[in-house]
């Protein structure tokens, strides 16, 4: 079994970044936080306003806005935390629950993108095909 070596930003030193360089990632990550959660709850609100808009495609995008919103509410408050403080508040949990927020919400974003990017490349073809029209089904 491999063992895990230490972060120096789970001990309390970091030798990375200066002051002003973790109060400028904390800048970045409030900003994120703060404009991802607002905008992927705008897009919760005009998908529910509006019925015509729930589509398979639009209903994708309401997955996404929904996994989104949760790596805003899970796992962008304890990086922007450990930014303001220059280190992990909860230490070596602190850091694996993040990693596996973003870990879980990426991967759920990426696998609902998979059915549009499947979809879009049965209507533009292989490039090898001569009727530019592959059937992917």
């Amino acid at each position: 079994m491999a063992t895990l070596q230490q972060s120096h930003n789970l001990t309390g030193q970091s030798p990375g970044l200066s002051r002003a360089g973790h109060t400028a990632a904390a800048v970045v990550l409030g900003s994120i936080l703060v404009l991802g959660f607002l905008g992927n709850f705008l897009v919760l609100l005009v998908f529910s306003r509006f019925p015509g808009l729930r589509t398979p495609v639009g209903l994708l995008l309401i997955n996404i806005s929904i996994s989104d919103m949760l790596v805003c509410l899970f796992g962008t408050p304890l990086s922007f935390a450990a930014s303001l403080r220059g280190r992990w508040l909860t230490g070596t949990y602190g850091c694996r629950w993040y990693g596996f927020c973003n870990a879980l919400f990426g991967a759920a974003q990426k696998f609902q993108r998979l059915p549009s990017t499947y979809r879009v490349a049965g209507r533009r073809g292989h490039p090898t095909c001569p009727e530019r029209r592959c059937n992917l089904s």
